[in-house]
């Protein structure tokens, strides 16, 4: 959410209250009836629908993994060039694939919304697999830096069962934690 602007309305008490709108990325399709300014909280609710479309990754035949990644919360200043925000994306691996997500430019606390790609299903060889996920944020003229990363256990979860998980973000390179 680069762009910000302040919008002003009347309430039922004649007095103006000033909100804070956020410009969302990526924009919404423009089939879709969406607006492309909202406030933190209709960023939040809109994160949590239901994805629009699945990345179907992988080469195993043992059933599926489904990640969807909702957001991130309060992620550290990497990118000089936008006033110290970052531009946060995702890095997925579990097994054999490697997925990504959109890029969420200018934002520590970013959001993945419905009909962007951040939704999939990977194919599973092993369920004592470990899956990674990395969080970096984009630079255009250098690699892109680390912003730390989880390792998740898909066998310590029930089989056929829902999680919304939020995890803190390990901050070294090495992967010597399993949660």
């Amino acid at each position: 959410r680069v762009a910000k602007h302040k919008q002003f309305f009347v309430n039922d008490l004649d007095r103006q209250e000033e909100v804070n709108m956020y410009e969302v990325y990526p924009e919404p399709p423009p089939d879709m009836n969406v607006k492309k300014f909202m406030t933190s909280e209709e960023i939040y609710s809109e994160s949590l629908k239901p994805s629009n479309e699945w990345e179907d990754a992988g080469s195993g035949s043992g059933g599926f993994i489904f990640l969807e990644v909702l957001g991130c919360e309060d992620l550290p200043r990497l990118d000089p060039y936008t006033l110290g925000k970052t531009d946060a994306y995702l890095l997925c691996c579990y097994e054999d694939v490697w997925l990504q997500t959109d890029v969420v430019p200018s934002c520590l606390s970013p959001s993945w919304m419905p009909w962007s790609k951040r939704a999939f299903a990977f194919r599973v060889n092993n369920f004592n697999s470990a899956l990674f996920v990395g969080v970096f944020d984009r630079d255009v003229t250098e690699f892109d830096d680390f912003a730390g990363h989880v390792v998740i256990k898909p066998s310590t979860f029930v089989s056929s069962t829902e999680y919304t998980l939020t995890y803190e973000l390990l901050k070294s390179v090495s992967f010597p934690a399993i949660v």
